[in-house]
């Protein structure tokens, strides 16, 4: 049930990141992913967005990586 939050997660923060991309990094479907980011996921309600490192499902380089590999330029200035 953690990689639903973590798709939340991930989405909420780093929207920029390729549903391809989620696939592999926690392993979930992109079935899932849609759902979740479409609100369609039957437990929508009850979720809450959890951090995939702080949840085990991947490494905090495994997710630096691909956010620094994805992230919008623009998006840099800002921050």
């Amino acid at each position: 049930q953690d990689k639903p939050e973590a798709v939340s997660w991930i989405a909420k923060h780093h929207p920029y990141i390729p549903d391809s991309k989620i696939v592999k990094l926690i392993g979930t479907t992109k079935k899932t992913i849609e759902s979740v980011k479409t609100k369609a996921h039957w437990n929508s309600q009850n979720m809450t967005p959890k951090d995939p490192v702080l949840l085990g499902l991947c490494s905090e380089n495994e997710l630096d990586a691909l956010v620094k590999q994805h992230k919008p330029r623009d998006a840099e200035q800002v921050a």
